[in-house]
């Protein structure tokens, strides 16, 4: 039965043919980046001018500013006061020195004897060049690695003023 029905396709191996009017794609010029980068400035001239103004007046307020809070940092001039609550981190600008509030004690007196009135004590996290250091409110007047950290104010529950101070 098979060779009664007619072979009507032949499968041959395809054979690429010339085209005749197909147009030639150009190889691309390879451009320098800068003068590109350049094309491209001074075709969006607005704003770029724009976008390099506002980093402008960022950079001049960072450094105009004596406290300026980003976030859960607070950057701080040396010598300024600044107010942290429990959780921020007072980064001292230009260096690399961090202070942290760890948490508040009501009474320091539970842990030992005291000779004076009932004081409230801050306990920071006090970290210079990666080194962690222990540091409350209680020892003001003892420099740690060049530095000193001045509580000036408190409530004693959520927040804390200090001065970093470079000695």
């Amino acid at each position: 039965m098979e060779e009664d029905i007619p072979l009507v396709h032949k499968f041959e191996p395809f054979q690429q043919q010339p085209i005749e009017h197909a147009p030639k794609k150009k190889p691309k010029k390879i451009k320098s980046f800068f003068p590109w980068v350049w094309g491209q400035i001074k075709q969006h001239k607005i704003i770029v001018a724009v976008v390099l103004g506002i980093f402008v007046i960022i950079g001049a307020l960072y450094v105009a500013l004596p406290v300026v809070p980003i976030g859960s940092y607070t950057f701080v001039n040396d010598g300024t006061t600044a107010r942290i609550e429990l959780g921020q981190t007072a980064k001292l600008k230009y260096s690399n020195v961090t202070l942290k509030i760890n948490r508040f004690i009501d009474d320091a007196c539970k842990v030992k004897t005291c000779f004076g009135p009932h004081t409230p004590v801050v306990d920071y996290n006090f970290t210079v060049d990666g080194q962690t250091y222990v540091e409350t409110s209680m020892t003001p007047n003892v420099p740690v690695y060049r530095y000193q950290v001045k509580t000036v104010n408190t409530d004693n529950k959520t927040y804390a003023e200090v001065q970093i101070i470079k000695s």
